[in-house]
């Protein structure tokens, strides 16, 4: 079971890096569908390329931290299956409030200029 949590950890992190390297070199259009999408970001081109750009290597880096904490959790070799899944899941959901709370922040900076 461990090996399952592992390898979906390390597929979820390595799918967020991969989202992530089209918006880093801002590559997509504002849209509904992909992106850091608020009225804001949709409404105002360079809102959207900044704050995607941000979020994304913002993403990249809790990527790969994902995945050095999923292999480490998983060389410890005694860590519970529920132990290393909360651990896991901890560090995700704690990494991607974060990017949101940024990226939020980022856009009322640049909407107030």
């Amino acid at each position: 079971m461990q090996n399952i949590i592992t390898l979906s950890f390390i597929a979820f992190s390595v799918l967020l890096i991969l989202l992530s390297l089209p918006l880093m070199f801002n590559k997509i259009k504002p849209n509904w569908w992909y992106g850091f999408r608020t009225p804001a970001s949709l409404n105002n081109p360079e809102i959207w390329y900044s704050v995607n750009q941000t979020a994304a290597k913002q993403s990249i880096v809790l990527g790969i931290l994902m995945i050095i904490v999923s292999l480490g959790l998983y060389s410890m070799g005694d860590m519970t299956v529920d132990a290393s899944l909360i651990i896991n899941s901890l560090v995700a959901t704690t990494g991607l409030l974060v990017i949101a709370i940024k990226g939020v922040a980022t856009i009322r900076k640049l909407s107030s200029k």
